[in-house]
């Protein structure tokens, strides 16, 4: 139970494409024999045909992980002349850099008297250059599906260090109360990188091209990195996402909606009910996201929350701070800051990670 909430909570925190058919083909009849029947929506007219797969008509496949089919479909909007088939396939709430995402694509007839189709495809979407790889059998339709991301977060990051050597922590937080916040900009932080050093001694966030975010972490004192298990890893992709100044981790809503079941109590300890966590999230169709903000200065990269996410974040972590061996000045500060969150003007609390060599 309680690494379940573990790799719900990591993910916000540290981050927080057989051939196309050539011209001499044969072309069936515009109207398919036979009809792939009632299992689908479907339209049909005399040079073109719309069909909609989701449920058990679906198989949906990012890289090498089967995706959860719950609010996800592919609408295959398609039309034959005598020189081709051509066809725009729609993922509806499949990616999470577009919940709609439409891809141009050549059919490639496999077997008419079945209605055998096969196409690929090929989109832009932000950063991520995203291939499908699909085959219709009469009433089914299977689609692989891989990104390509490209862009200077792409690579493989380790927590960025102090001169000091603790933990590189980011906290801007601005309420108004000078005192308070003069302490904030010099003692906050580092107290919250103390207190890290104490539990991690190393994080390790792996943003590959294929874009799937996964996150490790050794603790203090241990010889082995922990993480996501690699059977959890592979049953459950997480991809994610990101622009110019903000990166996402985007969790499928059939995940989150399981993990928050199952956690509820923990979530309850924490100060966070559902409805409250699912508040933190950015809604991006078929996906919850996770989204911090990013700034990039050479090799390093500082992720943060902003106060959406921030203030409750600080809420839990604040108290747990003054249960430690801090000074009553620090200890004063921290008292004084929590009741000044909400109507704080900035609440800015991050990590900084380094490009791994």
């Amino acid at each position: 139970m309680k690494k379940s909430i573990l790799y719900l909570f990591a993910a916000m925190f540290s981050a927080c494409v057989i051939t196309s058919c050539g011209d001499d083909d044969p072309v069936p009849n515009p109207t398919p024999t036979p009809d792939p029947g009632p299992g689908i929506d479907t339209t049909w007219t005399e040079d073109n045909w719309d069909a909609e797969y989701k449920n058990d008509k679906l198989t949906l496949t990012l890289g090498e992980t089967a995706l959860p089919l719950d609010n996800k479909s592919v609408v295959v909007n398609a039309t034959e002349t005598e020189t081709e088939r051509t066809a725009v396939v729609t993922l509806n709430n499949v990616l999470p850099e577009d919940p709609a995402l439409e891809i141009d694509v050549e059919l490639q007839l496999v077997d008419s008297e079945n209605f055998n189709y096969a196409f690929t495809g090929q989109a832009e979407a932000g950063t991520s250059t995203v291939e499908i790889n699909g085959t219709i059998e009469g009433d089914a339709l299977s689609l692989v599906i891989n990104r390509t991301l490209s862009g200077a977060l792409v690579g493989n990051w380790d927590l960025a260090r102090t001169a000091l050597g603790l933990p590189d922590v980011y906290v801007e937080i601005k309420t108004g109360v000078e005192l308070v916040d003069n302490l904030i900009s010099t003692a906050v932080g580092p107290v919250i990188g103390q207190k890290l050093a104490e539990k991690v001694e190393a994080v390790h966030v792996n943003l590959p091209e294929s874009g799937i975010f996964n996150v490790s972490w050794r603790k203090t004192g241990a010889t082995e990195d922990e993480g996501i298990p690699a059977a959890i890893a592979s049953m459950f992709a997480i991809p994610y996402t990101f622009d110019d100044n903000t990166f996402t981790v985007a969790i499928d809503k059939s995940y989150v909606t399981l993990l928050t079941g199952m956690v509820g109590d923990k979530l309850t300890e924490l100060g966070l009910s559902t409805e409250e966590l699912l508040a933190l999230l950015t809604d991006m169709g078929g996906y919850y996201g996770v989204t911090l903000n990013t700034t990039t200065e050479g090799d390093k990269v500082t992720f943060y929350a902003d106060k959406k996410i921030a203030q409750p974040l600080l809420n839990i972590l604040l108290p747990m701070i003054t249960e430690g061996s801090v000074s009553e000045e620090i200890q004063g500060v921290i008292e004084t800051l929590i009741p000044l969150l909400p109507a704080a003007e900035t609440v800015n609390v991050g990590l900084a990670f380094q490009k791994a060599e």
